[in-house]
């Protein structure tokens, strides 16, 4: 699951220069259920869907 972000300008107090600077800015795009979270797991490693459920309930 990647990780989707944005850059977004760093607030320069008064008296520096003005040179804008940026910092990427993580994006939610969706809610993301557990029954999801689970599925991703258990595809990119070797554990069992019981493995990853109950590993995220403890």
């Amino acid at each position: 699951m990647a990780v989707e972000f944005e850059f977004a300008p760093v607030p320069m107090p008064s008296g520096r220069p003005k040179k804008l600077r940026y910092y990427p800015r993580v994006v939610n795009r969706r809610t993301v259920s557990t029954p999801d979270i689970v599925k991703e797991i258990e595809m990119a490693c070797t554990l069992t869907r019981t493995d990853v459920v109950l590993c995220l309930m403890h």
